[in-house]
Formats: C-alpha cells, sequence, structure tokens
C-alpha cells in the first residue's frame, strides 16, 4: 500500500517483528552491527542488531557517520561479525540483506554465497533461510545486471554454488507466496541471463529511442505560441577567470532564442573578453554556441538576422551598411520596413534557402544548421518569400501603446541614461554652455561652468523629455524614423518631423502625407508571421494578420543599455561618448536608430574578432528534449565534436511551457559542465501574479516539494530560487550517485513518486490565461525519465523496481489522491489523505508498454516479471502513425478562446474505447471516476480502454504483503 501501512518482517535468524513500512527496514541490522562492529562478541552484534531492528529505529546521525566512513574501513566493519564467527551463516545472510537495502548487489552476491557455504555445514539452516537467500540471490543478480554493476560472464553470477542455492531452495515444497516469489525470481534471472549482452549492446539504442519520444502532453494549438520579437538582453559575458585548459571548452546554450538579444550580448562580451587575452591563450580560446528554439520560423529568423551581420562584415560601402542596418532595425522593432529593406531581406531568404540546400549547406565557416532542421527552415524562408499581407491591415492589426500609459522605465535604463546624458553635459567647455543657450550670451565661461554644474540635474530631465519625440511620432504613424540619410527615400518625413512638437502634436496634411506614403509603398515585416496564420483552424480570429501591441522603445532601451555596458570602463568609452553625446546631440532629439546603429555595429564587429573562435549552431526543436537527445545519444545528426555540456545557459521564460523547476532540475541542468563557474538562469512571464510572491508555493506547485526539501530528493545546486520577478539559477548537479544518507527515505520517496504519478494521471487546471496560466505539461515519458534518473542519483534499483511493478499490476492500493482543481497547488496539499482504496492504472498501461519496449535495454532495473503477459519488451515492436487533429467546435469557438488561441490550452491524448458501449463525452469527462474506480456514466466505462488488465499478473502479490515480504 502506498501511504502508511505496517507490515510483519522476519530477520534472516527468523526472529518476528512488527515495524511501521518504510521507516525501519532490514538493512537497519547491518547498520546497526557496524556502529557496534568492534565489539568482538557476535551473538551480543546480532543480538543488537534484533533488538534495533524491533524497536523500528535507527539514528539518522548514525547512518550519515556510516556513510562518510572511509570505504575500506566500512568494509572492515560490516565483515566484523562474520570474522568474529565465521560458521554462523545467519551473519552473511545479515549483511546481503542490508546490502541488497543499500544497493550494493554485487557485495549482496558474493554474502549470499558465503551464507550458503556456511549453511551447507550446518544443522540448524531453516528451509525458509534458504528460501529467502536464493530469492535476494536471484533478485541482486538481476539488479546488478541491469546497473551494469555484474557483467556478463562475472564469477559472482557463474559461481558453482549459484545453481546449488537455486536448486535447494526450488526443491523445498510449500505453497506459500514466498515460493511464488522465489519461483519468479528465478524466471526473472533466466530472462536477464540471457538478456546480458543486448543490455550492453542495445543499451545506447535504446537510450536514444527513449530522448526520442515526446515528453509533454501535445497542445492542439500546435502555433506555438509564436513570438517575433523576445525581450531581454543580457549582460556581456567574460572569460578572463576561466582556467587556461577550460578556454576551448567555453559553450552556451540559449533555449528559446527569440530574436537572438542574448547570443549578441555574449558574443559582443566574450569578443571583448578574447582581446584582453595573452596570445598563448587566444590560441586555446574556442566557443560554441547552441541557439535552439521551438519553433522552425524563429531559428529561419535568426538565420537571417546572422546572414545580414555577415553582409555587413563584407562591405564597406557606407549607404550599403547603413541599408543593412536599417534592414535589421525594421526586423527588430516594427511591423513593416521600407521597401528597401524588404527587397534586402527578400534577397537574404532567397539566398539562404539556395545555400541551405545545398549538400553540403553552403554557410559562413562559423554558422552550423542540423540536416534534419533544413527541411523546415527552408519552408518557412518560403512562406516569407510569397505571403502576401496588405501594409494597411497591418498596420491595422498593430496596436502601438499610448505614449501617456507608456510603463516608465526600469531604475536601470533610467539611470544610465541620466549618467550618460549628465556626463556629456559635464564635458563640455564654458564656451559650448553658452553656445548651447544653456545661459545667457555674455556669460563668462567660467560663470557658464559653475551653472551648468549646479543645474545639471534639471537639465538632463529636460533633455530626456526632449528624447520622447520620437515616441510621439510612433504613435502617429506606427512606424521609426529610418536614418536621416535615408529621408529622401521618404519626401514627407522631414517636413513632418519638422512639425511635430513635444505634444505629439502635427498637422493633419502632414500625417495625411506620411501615412499615405507608408501605406503606399512600405512592406509588412513578413518575419513576424509563420506558416501557420495561413491555416485559419489555428488563427480564425486574425485572417491572416497577427494582431501586436508592440513598445518599439522597450527594446531600443535595452539596446541602448546594452552598449552602455559594453563600452562602460573600455579605453575608447570616452572618447566614443564624446563623439556620440555632443551637447549638440544631446540638446537634437535622438532617434531609435542612432541606438540600433551602435548595437548592430557591435554585434558586427563581435562576429567579425571571434570569426575564427566562434561557432554558432542553430538547432530547432524543444529544450528539454534536445538535452535529453544531447546526453542520452539521440542527437545523431550534430556532429560528435559538438558539446552535449554547456557552461552556461539562458532559457528565457521557456520553463513557463515545460514543467519549470521540475523540468529543469531533471532534463537541463544535468546538461550543464561539471565547472564551479556553470550555471543555468531562467525566468517568468506568463504567470508571475498567479504566485503572489510565494516561491515555496511555486516549487511546490511544479515539483510537490518545497525548496528546501528539493536537493534531498532530486540533487541540484539552487544558487538563486527567486524566479518570481527574478531569475532561478542553479548551478552543476552534485557529482552522482550520492549517498543513501544524504537522500530521502524510502517512504518519502514512494510517497512523492506517487503524487507525482497521480497528477500525471490526472492533472489539475490553470485558472486562467491572464497571469494564472500554469502549465504542468509532462506526461508519463517524463515520468518514466524520472525512475531513470533516480538510479542515476543513487537510489537503489529495487525500490524503484518494486515502485513500478505496483504501477503495471493495474491497480494501486493508496491513500493518496491526485490535485483536481485550479492551479497553483498549496502546500497543505502534500500532506492531504483520502481513506484508503484502490485505484486504478490499467488505462495507462498502453502508454508504458510503448515507452518500456523502446527503451527496454536501458532500464537500469529488471521490470520483465512485472510486465503483464502481452506486453512487448522489443523496440522493434513500436511503430509510429501520423493523423491529423483538430480541435472540436467547443474548444475553437469565440467564446472559448483565450489567450494564444484556446482556453486551457486544450492537449491530444490518444484513447482507445468501445464505441457500441460508451461516448467519447464520457470518456473525457469521466477520467478522474475512471481512476478511482467509480461506475460513474455508463457502466462498462472503466472496462473498455485498450490495455485495461484486471487480473493480476503472474506474480503479482498486493502491495502490502509485496512490500512487507520483499524487505524480509
Amino acid at each position: 500500500m502506498i501511504g502508511a501501512s505496517t507490515w510483519v518482517g522476519a530477520s534472516d535468524n527468523g526472529a518476528a517483528c512488527h515495524n511501521t513500512f518504510f521507516t525501519t527496514t532490514i538493512g537497519d541490522l547491518a547498520l546497526c552491527l557496524v556502529v557496534e562492529a568492534m565489539v568482538r562478541d557476535a551473538a551480543a552484534l546480532k543480538q543488537k542488531g534484533n533488538e534495533l531492528f524491533k524497536a523500528g529505529a535507527l539514528s539518522s546521525d548514525i547512518q550519515r557517520d556510516i556513510e562518510h566512513a572511509s570505504y575500506t574501513q566500512k568494509w572492515e566493519n560490516r565483515r566484523t561479525a562474520e570474522e568474529v564467527d565465521d560458521s554462523d551463516p545467519v551473519f552473511p545472510s545479515n549483511l546481503s540483506a542490508a546490502l541488497f537495502e543499500l544497493g550494493e548487489y554485487k557485495g549482496c552476491v558474493e554474502a549470499i554465497l558465503r551464507a550458503w557455504r556456511h549453511m551447507q555445514n550446518s544443522e540448524t539452516t531453516t528451509e525458509a533461510l534458504v528460501v529467502r537467500l536464493s530469492t535476494r540471490l536471484a533478485k541482486a543478480a538481476c539488479h546488478g545486471a541491469h546497473a551494469h554493476k555484474i557483467q556478463a560472464g562475472d564469477p559472482a553470477t557463474l559461481h558453482p554454488e549459484v545453481d546449488k542455492l537455486r536448486s535447494a531452495a526450488l526443491s523445498i515444497v510449500a505453497n506459500d507466496a514466498s515460493q511464488e516469489t522465489l519461483r519468479n525470481a528465478w524466471e526473472e534471472w533466466a530472462i536477464t541471463e540471457t538478456d546480458m549482452s543486448d543490455l550492453s549492446g542495445k543499451r545506447d539504442a535504446c537510450l536514444a529511442g527513449l530522448s526520442r519520444l515526446p515528453m509533454f502532453c501535445r497542445a492542439l494549438d500546435d502555433t506555438k505560441e509564436y513570438f517575433g520579437r523576445m525581450g531581454g538582453i543580457s549582460s556581456p559575458s567574460t572569460s578572463d577567470q576561466l582556467p587556461e585548459d577550460n578556454l576551448s571548452e567555453i559553450a552556451f546554450l540559449f533555449g528559446g532564442v527569440g530574436n537572438a538579444h542574448h547570443v549578441f550580448g555574449s558574443l559582443c562580451g566574450l569578443s571583448a573578453a578574447y582581446k584582453s587575452l595573452s596570445s598563448r591563450k587566444q590560441a586555446k580560446f574556442h566557443t560554441h554556441m547552441t541557439l535552439l528554439d521551438i519553433h522552425d520560423a524563429t531559428i529561419a529568423r535568426d538565420l537571417c538576422l546572422f546572414m545580414l551581420l555577415d553582409e555587413l562584415n563584407n562591405t564597406n560601402d557606407a549607404s550599403l551598411r547603413v541599408e543593412i542596418k536599417t534592414t535589421l532595425m525594421y526586423m527588430y522593432c516594427c511591423s513593416v520596413m521600407p521597401p528597401y529593406c524588404y527587397t534586402r531581406l527578400q534577397d537574404v531568404f532567397k539566398s539562404l534557402s539556395r545555400r541551405l540546400a545545398s549538400s553540403p549547406p553552403d554557410l559562413p565557416q562559423w554558422m552550423h544548421v542540423s540536416p534534419t532542421d533544413i527541411p523546415t527552415i527552408r519552408k518557412a524562408l518560403e512562406f516569407w518569400m510569397t505571403a502576401t499581407r496588405s501594409t494597411r491591415e497591418t498596420l491595422a492589426n498593430h496596436a502601438v501603446r499610448p505614449l501617456i500609459i507608456r510603463p516608465p522605465k526600469t531604475p536601470t535604463i533610467a539611470a544610465a541614461e541620466r549618467a550618460r546624458i549628465k556626463a556629456a553635459l559635464l564635458g563640455m567647455s564654458g564656451e559650448q554652455v553658452v553656445e548651447a543657450g544653456l545661459c545667457p550670451r555674455g556669460t563668462s565661461p567660467n560663470v557658464a561652468r559653475k551653472k551648468l554644474h549646479k543645474a545639471v540635474d534639471v537639465i538632463v530631465e529636460q533633455i530626456r523629455g526632449c528624447q520622447s519625440l520620437e515616441q510621439h511620432w510612433t504613435a502617429l504613424t506606427k512606424v521609426l524614423m529610418p536614418p536621416e540619410v535615408l529621408w529622401t527615400h521618404h519626401p514627407s518625413f522631414g517636413p513632418a518631423w519638422a512639425r511635430l512638437d513635444d505634444r505629439g502634436q502635427m498637422p493633419a496634411s502632414s500625417l495625411k502625407k506620411v501615412v499615405d506614403h507608408i501605406e503606399s509603398s512600405w512592406k509588412p515585416n513578413i518575419t513576424m508571421l509563420d506558416r501557420s496564420y495561413d491555416d485559419p483552424g489555428c488563427h480564425r480570429h486574425t485572417d491572416g494578420y497577427r494582431a501586436m501591441m508592440n513598445d518599439f522603445f522597450e527594446v531600443v532601451d535595452e539596446l541602448q543599455t546594452y552598449t552602455d555596458c559594453l563600452h562602460a570602463g573600455t579605453s575608447s568609452s570616452a572618447s566614443h561618448r564624446q563623439q556620440d553625446e555632443s551637447w549638440q546631440s544631446l540638446l537634437t532629439p535622438k532617434l531609435a536608430w542612432k541606438v540600433c546603429d551602435a548595437f548592430f555595429e557591435d554585434a558586427a564587429a563581435a562576429l567579425r574578432n571571434l570569426e575564427q573562435k566562434v561557432t554558432l549552431e542553430f538547432l530547432v526543436g524543444g529544450l528539454s528534449e534536445e538535452l535529453a537527445k544531447m546526453r542520452w545519444g539521440g542527437d545523431g545528426s550534430r556532429p560528435k565534436d559538438f558539446p552535449r555540456r554547456f557552461t552556461r545557459m539562458w532559457l528565457s521564460n521557456s520553463s513557463d511551457y515545460t514543467h519549470c523547476v521540475l523540468n529543469l532540475v531533471l532534463y537541463v541542468a544535468p546538461n550543464l559542465q561539471d565547472r564551479p563557474y556553470a550555471a543555468l538562469a531562467s525566468n517568468l512571464l506568463l504567470n508571475v501574479p498567479a504566485w503572489g510572491g510565494d516561491h515555496d508555493l511555486l516549487f511546490h506547485t511544479y515539483t510537490l516539494l518545497t525548496i528546501a526539501d528539493l536537493p534531498r530528493y532530486l540533487p541540484c545546486t539552487i544558487i538563486n530560487y527567486q524566479i518570481i520577478m527574478h531569475v532561478l539559477e542553479l548551478g552543476p548537479i552534485p557529482s552522482l550517485p550520492r549517498p543513501l544518507s544524504s537522500l530521502a527515505r524510502r517512504d518519502e520517496l514512494t510517497i512523492w513518486l506517487t503524487r507525482v504519478l497521480f497528477n500525471t494521471f490526472i492533472p489539475g487546471r490553470s485558472e486562467s490565461p491572464f497571469g494564472g496560466d500554469v502549465r504542468l505539461p509532462h506526461n508519463l515519458v517524463a515520468f518514466f525519465g524520472l525512475l531513470m534518473r533516480l538510479h542515476e542519483i543513487g537510489y537503489p534499483a529495487h525500490w524503484l523496481s518494486e515502485f513500478l511493478a505496483r504501477v503495471l499490476s493495474g491497480r494501486m492500493v493508496s491513500d493518496i489522491a491526485p490535485y483536481n482543481d485550479t492551479y497553483p497547488i498549496p502546500l497543505q496539499e502534500s500532506a492531504r489523505r483520502v481513506p484508503v482504496r484502490t485505484v486504478r492504472t490499467d488505462p495507462w498501461l498502453v502508454e508504458f508498454e510503448t515507452i518500456i519496449a523502446t527503451a527496454y535495454y536501458a532500464i537500469p532495473f529488471p521490470v520483465t516479471s512485472a510486465l503483464p503477459a502481452d506486453f512487448s519488451h522489443d523496440p522493434a515492436d513500436v511503430a509510429e502513425w501520423t493523423v491529423p487533429v483538430r480541435p472540436r467546435p467547443w474548444t475553437a469557438s469565440p467564446q472559448a478562446l483565450g489567450f494564444h488561441g484556446v482556453l486551457y490550452h486544450p492537449v491530444a491524448h490518444l484513447l482507445f474505447y468501445r464505441t457500441d458501449k460508451v461516448g467519447v463525452e464520457d470518456v473525457i469527462g469521466h477520467m478522474s471516476n475512471v481512476f478511482e474506480g467509480r461506475k460513474a456514466g455508463p457502466a462498462l466505462l472503466c472496462a473498455d480502454f485498450a490495455g485495461a488488465r484486471d487480473v493480476p499478473r503472474k506474480g503479482q502479490v498486493p502491495d502490502e504483503q509485496e512490500a512487507g515480504r520483499e524487505d524480509a
């Protein structure tokens, strides 16, 4: 039974005892022997161990001390009782029980064989002990083989006494459950022994296959919430603190890369750091950047951005450089662009598509695109080359936020802006102060300087107010001003700009000429769309146009802050700012173009500087899935010398869509390099109001654990947990496997796994798509990956095997219930219990069969005896069929549409049911009742799922009996 229960067990000498299940195990006996190991009275040791076993108590401090002892001394202590009286089989037998519980399966086999040797010369040996030892031997051999601790041909399993003990136990005439368990254990070993070579030879292929299975529930709205522009600029990265030997291993991953802002920031920071290195260190330096996004159009867009930067680096023509940077600005910030930018961008689409079609792709040497991603990237480019959209309709769907409700700049941005203006003012001479009109003519230079210093803060604020003129322009026209050198292409812009006042007023005739010019000659920024906008099933409320509410200047402010950070403190900073922030330019309203010009010049220069020292890898796929492929060998399309572990990972808000903290710990952090400076960071955007500032509530919702408990169940390094309004930062995973004493107890682990499983079967729901959009999309593939990870962490394999066996039996007895309400999941939910009942797991066995068959030879614990008779365990039996799925009318209706498409984000599940017995609405509407075994709705609902199995499997016993007997 899962939850609180009791069982009757016995030590290997037959002493009966009544214990609380999970809080005491047979392992306590061996551990207490270790504590008293220097006492040379073997009988006293045994008696002391039995007393502690009966008491059901073991000091955690004692266990921790044992784990911290040296390996050699620990083994010597464990053998002490056996050495005192090496004729008594009870001592090595009890030792084998302890070793089994600790997951030391090879040592367990060796202790059993020593006990068997003594038993053959003992007159007091009981048949029950023979059966227990023989059963334990078979189980230990199975677990050791699957965990790769016991190899084919290992003497421990080829020992002639192995067969003798098996035969002796099987010859004992008994009809109780222990004899059935014995037979099942040896049948499992017979299968495992046959599979020994495949466990090694097919393991990698099975891991690769498992990594390719989707771990998230598939959303019906497959537009993947495409964002044409993502905000946020990372601080410039440096490498000056990296050890010299690691300079060639610098690897960055940008998950949910968006518009590659963070990539540009890191490139520029690395370029500056590279310049500061000695020639010896520069020779060793190399960095790899993986730009990952689930959306093919995002990766296609980023490729175009970098191809434009490449063009910029390959021309010295001043007019061409301005045009390229202008194209980049409008791609980043606006929904429409001038015709010359559109033409240049179309040329990039055509050229890139052609170059990707070459074999191998004809790309710059620093750029790599996975061959498997090229077809879908070219489809995105093809859409952009052929799609037609009206400029007027595009602008009509672009709601520019009015200036009066524009949120104030962040303190960081505002402070940087003030400092920049103030520095330029204070750099003015007295004559320049008078010339600028900041003091009356005739004022002496010295007096003018003193007055400037006294009033500088007031003047700074006045100048900041003047620089909002372009914001008024965009509110009226919905476009940014192009650079002045290109105003000749836009004859109405200059006169209209001259007539725009600081209140945002412009003569109607001037505005009409500007708008007519834009609507008649400008073109849509087609990269803001993807193929889904041609599908009315996905965007029926937009008629092929994307509804947008962009604030151009959020991006501009971020770019300005970035360039300030990059140039602060550099030797060229003073001259750069003196030229760029002269007093004349300060008193002239500054265009966004100036900021974008400086930003893209920096990015191009960094790329040029690092051209021989950087590789940019563009990858289409889900963050967790692609990292799992890297870790488990499923990324066959990537070159073998590409990194699978990373120095830094920036994930933007991808955790909003990928089960957040639990997923980061399970599927992302393991891909960090084992370096003290390695780290990952992620933020939230979709659901900040849902948490009310409570980080424990957030962690519990996603992991069903508190912040304090998480590292004990799933070892991780939490650098900063404050993801609400900040960022979550995780460091490298501690070395694995962990000491068992540092991990959750078996009862704690089992209860937690049960909660995770039940909430995967029957998930809760998001309260609202606006601020409460909490998503927990993990499916059973993710849960199975959790079991695999727990073994890596150091939990004994039989803990996991026995838990999975109860799941695969089709029924579980438990007092735990899934959370079937709106998210977040309150902390008190962890203590909630219901009356003990039997719940059904059989409707989900079809999915478990697919997972187990795919991963069979890589599963680090035996499962064969727990599999239903008709289960496959051959990856070759798994096939894939594809069928188009559309939302039912009620989910696609205007009333049901929420943010980005569909309310509550419906997902697709494959259900098998008897159409002559039950309707689809009853199946979907009563899944909770199916799980609970209640006959709600049609009487035969529960029995008509494909894969439903009501008969216990071979060797299956009720959970209470199984748990008690296993530990005895």
